[in-house]
């Protein structure tokens, strides 16, 4: 059948009609307002994983036709994998306690022009502290730090870093009560009571025989009571031992305070298995931080002879060494010595238990 000639009045209402069905088209289905005291649906409903294990549905832009449309399934992808999370360790995990519990001038991170060094992580062993091994002993979490309590007469013993013919280093920080001793790697110590109220002394061994008596040392530790038992909070002690020489050093903090003392030469606990050893004494003791290490943790000691490169520097145009005598190396300690008390040496800070009864003072307000 032959169409009638198209009028530009037709094409007019044609062009009208489609523009009204377009309109419509664009329109929802419904329309709901949701009152402002609801909450509305993401702030009610858990957060989605990244890539859930089932499929997820896609809203179409018209509500209406959701009922028509499937759902599309989203497919796996490594893209979408949660991110591996990094290990989150306590921080009254001992591995993590010890070091900044000593706060070891060698063992911090170098911030500044001038800082000493900071010795190779290969070259230091912090102890975990584990009690296991050591019947007596446990680990107790006192604030944000944990330790170690020895029961009264118990031992607790833990390999330490050891060299035929070179120095080990070994740091420590212990409470300890009257009658505590100490074997390490040969060198010992002992903490007892004095006349000076209030107060233990520190003993040590001068003579390589195990049964020899100590000599004490003009070094007072005031004495506290910690979970109800008395004890004395050490310094941070290290002893220098110089297997070659066949003597030992020992240090409170920074400020050397015995020196050329010999090791034991007999069989002992510690010097025969290279260990530190600790008994403990009438009111048991505790154990906080134990770090061996190949290089001196204090200063720079180039020459590891225990006695600090700046100080040598300053009295020799070079630091002693192999050519120079024993005899030698005691002139250059007793001179340190004398200038450590001169200029009144004075200890870090650490973090430490605080005595029952005793509460932390809080921070001064920030500006």
């Amino acid at each position: 059948m032959k169409q009638p000639p198209t009028t530009p009045g037709r094409l007019l209402a044609l062009a009208a009609t489609f523009a009204l069905i377009g309109s419509l088209a664009a329109q929802p289905a419904t329309s709901t307002s949701t009152p402002t005291s609801t909450p509305t649906p993401s702030a009610i409903t858990p957060a989605i994983p990244a890539n859930p294990a089932v499929t997820t549905p896609v809203t179409p832009a018209n509500p209406a036709a959701a009922a028509a449309t499937p759902p599309t399934p989203v497919a796996p992808s490594k893209a979408d994998a949660p991110a591996k999370q990094p290990k989150i360790v306590s921080k009254n995990d001992p591995s993590v306690v010890t070091a900044p519990a000593l706060n070891l001038p060698r063992l911090q991170t170098r911030t500044k022009p001038g800082d000493l060094t900071r010795m190779a992580s290969n070259q230091v062993t912090v102890d975990k502290l584990s009690p296991q091994g050591s019947p007596g002993a446990k680990a107790v979490t006192k604030g944000a730090l944990t330790y170690l309590t020895i029961n009264s007469g118990k031992d607790f013993s833990s390999p330490i870093r050891s060299k035929a013919n070179d120095p080990t280093f070994v740091s420590f920080f212990v409470y300890a009560s009257d009658g505590t001793t100490f074997d390490i790697g040969g060198a010992r110590l002992a903490i007892k009571a004095t006349t000076k109220p209030g107060y233990a002394q520190l003993f040590v061994s001068e003579n390589a025989t195990p049964s020899s008596p100590l000599r004490a040392l003009p070094e007072f530790v005031r004495i506290e009571t910690h979970d109800k038992a008395a004890l004395a909070a050490l310094p941070v002690l290290t002893v220098r031992l110089d297997p070659k020489a066949k003597v030992w050093d020992l240090y409170s903090f920074n400020r050397l305070v015995a020196e050329d003392l010999p090791l034991t030469t007999a069989p002992t606990r510690g010097n025969q298995a290279k260990e530190f050893s600790l008994t403990a004494g009438k009111a048991g003791a505790s154990i906080h931080s134990l770090v061996s290490s190949d290089e001196n943790p204090l200063f720079a000691d180039l020459n590891n002879n225990g006695i600090d490169d700046k100080f040598e520097r300053t009295k020799r145009t070079h630091l002693l060494d192999d050519d120079n005598t024993a005899a030698d190396r005691s002139k250059m300690v007793h001179d340190w010595k004398a200038h450590q008390t001169a200029t009144k040496l004075k200890p870090w800070s650490i973090q430490r238990p605080l005595p029952d009864g005793v509460v932390a003072a809080a921070p001064p307000p920030k500006n």
